[in-house]
């Protein structure tokens, strides 16, 4: 007899679970949450109050936009403001699940009109009263960060979700195949609360099938939203200002940066500092060239403790929290970046970088954020969540991707030392970003067949 478990009753036995253990769960979060400093300014929003969500008066759609991380919000950044164009008269409402995303989405989107708001917890009465308060005509997911209670009440009530610029490795698919396989229908419990999947890529698309993609959703593949991400203009001015702040001789420093590392990867980047410095092809020692390695780590709160690392190893280090970088305490060859929303205009100001979360089996960040400024890039091995810009940038020669911290080493080493391979890699890179855009379009006709011919 074959017995298959339904994603409906999964999810009735979730939101069973989560309303019986509301009671001590709830306030045992509510109290990690107020103790951690990061946390405490998403706790009214976690809790379904949504303080001062203001939406302006509006005769358009309202569309409710949901983003993890920073990443994430940068992401979708392009198709707000192509949406807030197209539908003039709309009430965009915007959320992030991270203190860091909300940074961004204030800081990006706080002028525009958009009203900001978090996730509550995925408890029923929590979500229920968020969503009748913000009344979405539509929902839009961007990438993995999936509430599958959220969006199911949103299916129960006739309003359309989507999930876009999409992605799943191969071993998440695999996983939920093998419970497919089981007569266990997870995909269906994740995925089958949206009116459309739109995912970054066929092999996205074709990972998500064999997983046991419900078969009454609208699943596409739409294309990468990072691939559109705004370039920022930094002019010379602000240039000069960024590397002054950073003890940066625009002149005189090669400067390398190594973006949203994870623990285990500082230390590699460290080293391969550590080898450039005492190498007989130092820049030093070749032209008169100075080094300085910028490490912003995912975490911010993780600054401490990277520069007693940096310190540890020999290395002079400041941390960018507690100001800008003094002069008249010498050349500090290690900065790090431990505060929020910099690290896209530090990119700009780059010769090498690193993207990390790859070298340590994260799942990648976005490769493309230092491409765009013309940086030769390298990352590691786990890059399942930006597959095809690994893929892309290492067929033009753009980027690099290196197995184990000794190799990430040697590759820092020979692009230090050879000016002519970093700009033509820089170059193959920027190429690539500007090939490959054009994905907001796909993601626009998505969202106007969701809301219907009355918001056309």
């Amino acid at each position: 007899m074959n017995c298959r478990i339904k994603a409906s009753a999964l999810l009735g036995a979730a939101d069973l679970t989560s309303a019986l253990l509301a009671p001590l769960a709830l306030p045992l979060a509510a109290t990690v949450m107020y103790a951690r400093k990061k946390y405490r300014a998403q706790l009214p929003w976690r809790m379904g109050k949504l303080p001062g969500l203001k939406t302006a008066p509006h005769d358009g759609p309202v569309i409710w936009v949901h983003a993890l991380s920073v990443g994430e919000v940068n992401a979708v950044l392009p198709l707000v403001k192509k949406m807030q164009e197209r539908w003039k008269g709309a009430c965009l409402v915007c959320s992030a699940s991270t203190s860091s995303g909300m940074v961004a989405l204030e800081k990006r989107l706080g002028r525009t009109g958009c009203a900001l708001a978090g996730m509550p917890f995925d408890v029923p009465v929590l979500r229920d009263r968020v969503i009748r308060h913000v009344s979405p005509h539509c929902f839009l997911l961007v990438e993995t960060d999936i509430w599958p209670g959220f969006v199911w009440a949103l299916k129960r009530r006739g309003i359309p979700a989507l999930l876009i610029n999409g992605s799943i490795s191969s071993r998440a698919a695999a996983r939920l195949g093998s419970l497919e396989r089981a007569g266990i229908e997870a995909a269906g419990l994740l995925y089958g609360g949206f009116h459309t999947v739109a995912m970054q890529s066929d092999d996205d698309l074709g990972r998500l099938e064999s997983a046991g993609m419900p078969p009454w959703v609208h699943a596409v593949s739409a294309g990468n939203l990072k691939f559109d991400i705004e370039i920022p203009c930094l002019n010379a001015e602000r240039k000069a200002e960024l590397r002054t702040m950073l003890g940066i001789d625009d002149r005189a420093d090669l400067v390398i940066t190594a973006g949203s590392t994870h623990p285990g990867e500082e230390k590699a980047v460290l080293r391969g500092l550590l080898r450039i410095l005492a190498s007989s092809r130092s820049p030093d020692r070749r032209t008169g060239l100075g080094v300085r390695l910028i490490v912003a780590p995912r975490d911010i709160e993780r600054g401490g403790e990277l520069a007693r690392l940096a310190s540890a190893m020999g290395l002079k280090a400041w941390r960018k929290s507690l100001g800008p970088v003094p002069r008249d305490k010498g050349p500090f060859q290690v900065v790090v970046l431990d505060t929020l929303g910099e690290l896209q205009e530090v990119y700009s100001i780059s010769h090498i970088a690193f993207v990390g979360g790859s070298l340590a089996p994260v799942g990648g960040h976005n490769l493309f954020e230092p491409a765009m400024h013309g940086v030769p890039v390298i990352w590691g091995p786990h890059v399942e969540s930006c597959s095809d810009m690994a893929r892309v940038l290492l067929a033009s020669g753009g980027g690099c991707e290196v197995n184990s911290a000794a190799e990430l080493e040697n590759v820092l080493l020979m692009l230090a030392s050879d000016p002519a391979l970093r700009k033509e890699a820089g170059r193959n890179a920027e190429r690539v970003v500007m090939r490959n855009r054009g994905a907001v379009d796909n993601y626009m006709e998505l969202v106007a067949g969701a809301l219907g011919p009355c918001w056309s």
